[in-house]
């Protein structure tokens, strides 16, 4: 793939995840109230959307930067989409409790949840590429 055509995707993708993202956050912060762990979740996922727009800017400017821009993005929005589509397993792991549930239970979460979970990993996948691509230059 040409370096234009992958610079262009990364920046499409990554403008994608920020508004998924924000939108996301926007709409739980607006239906919840957030105490605790959600509103550290919520202010991580606000940051990460900053940081996905940080990452379509950069990524015409300087490639390699808007590609860890946006894996730093992926990290912050992840704990957010993790808890909203598997709640049983975040709760398991973060607070310790355990709902003596079946296993599929664990994955009764929300599509729109999901779909961010997609979006995140089309976006490591595109930003790991681009870092590794300029690997082998001097």
């Amino acid at each position: 793939m040409p370096n234009r055509a992958r610079k262009l995707l990364l920046a499409a993708v990554s403008l994608i995840c920020a508004l998924l993202l924000g939108s996301y956050a926007f709409q739980i912060s607006r239906d919840f109230v957030a105490a605790g762990l959600t509103a550290v979740l919520l202010n991580l996922a606000f940051a990460g959307s900053a940081l996905f727009v940080v990452a379509v800017v950069l990524s015409f400017i300087r490639a390699r930067l808007s590609a860890a821009a946006a894996i730093l993005a992926v990290a912050s929005g992840l704990p957010l989409y993790f808890d909203f589509a598997m709640p049983l397993l975040f709760r398991r792991i973060f607070y310790g409790e355990d709902a003596g549930t079946a296993w599929y239970w664990y994955l009764a979460g929300n599509p729109r949840a999901y779909l961010g979970l997609l979006t995140l990993a089309a976006a490591v996948v595109l930003a790991a590429r681009e870092l590794l691509a300029g690997r082998g230059r001097g």
